[in-house]
């Protein structure tokens, strides 16, 4: 759930390991992201099939880092739904291998922080993460979670 809270909300940035920089924060990146507002879909953007690491904020403001994940190209992500290797991110399940569909080395649930973290910076940087539906699942719990704070702030 912690993580979710950093997806709906872009509370993470995306760090190359060898240098530290940002990737969000890159040149190559930026170019990347106004030729896909332009042009539209494409396949693949700087970083990757690279390992980054990942740091983000929970929902009271601490830090964690996700370490050496490979960000997939928008392809990869596609080929996630389509095959069904992962639920989208409405579900509980989202960016977890059930062993009873994918077999792990150890036949328990494991994160796959590659994928998850993929699909959040795709959204966060693209807009999309490159399957519609999981991008109006994005949103609507973005949107969900933004009612409740109202409504919690309201009350207060």
């Amino acid at each position: 759930m912690q993580r979710r809270h950093a997806l709906m909300n872009g509370l993470f940035k995306v760090m190359d390991v060898q240098s530290g920089k940002m990737l969000e924060d890159t040149e190559d990146f930026r170019e990347a992201v106004n030729d896909h507002q332009k042009r539209g879909r494409m396949k693949t953007f700087p970083g990757s099939g690279d390992r980054h690491h990942i740091v983000w904020l929970d929902e009271v403001s601490e830090i964690h880092v996700d370490r050496l994940v490979k960000l997939y190209d928008f392809e990869a992500v596609r080929l996630h739904k389509r095959d069904q290797l992962s639920e989208g991110p409405a579900s509980p399940w989202f960016g977890l291998v059930d062993p009873r569909q994918t077999p792990t080395f150890d036949g328990a649930v494991h994160f796959d922080a590659n994928l998850f973290w993929t699909v959040a910076l795709l959204y966060k940087c693209f807009g999309s993460c490159g399957v519609w539906q999981w991008d109006v699942e994005i949103s609507a719990m973005a949107e969900v979670k933004k009612d409740e704070n109202v409504r919690s702030n309201e009350s207060k």
